[in-house]
């Protein structure tokens, strides 16, 4: 709770939070317990974080079951934004090509999450 405060203190608003799935159950939290801290602090989840293998076409059903996850842990903090990160390029092609072969899959996301 400190560190909310003090976050709160310095300024912030909202925070980008992104708990991993049993994350919370691990450390004896719930969504509900974050959401009274927040509510404490007077902050918001701001947004969650999301990357992995967009370039990857055989991934898809994974990364949409992924995103999924997070789509619904936004909407249990009443937030919207999902911040996507584009993984590492491997070996051998340029991240400039990673990033182009993931536009399309990133932009089947955004309308899967825009349906939300």
């Amino acid at each position: 709770m400190e560190a909310l405060q003090d976050l709160k203190d310095v300024g912030a608003d909202g925070i980008e939070f992104t708990p991993r799935p049993g994350e919370l159950e691990s450390l004896g939290l719930t969504t509900d317990s974050i959401k009274q801290l927040l509510r404490q602090s007077g902050l918001l989840v701001s947004a969650h974080y999301f990357s992995g293998p967009f370039h990857d076409p055989t991934k898809k059903a994974e990364i949409f079951r992924q995103a999924q996850e997070k789509i619904d842990s936004l909407r249990a903090f009443g937030a919207r934004n999902l911040v996507i990160g584009p993984p590492a390029a491997p070996a051998g092609v340029s991240r400039l090509e990673v990033i182009t072969r993931m536009a399309p899959v990133i932009t089947e996301l955004g309308r899967h999450a825009h349906t939300q």
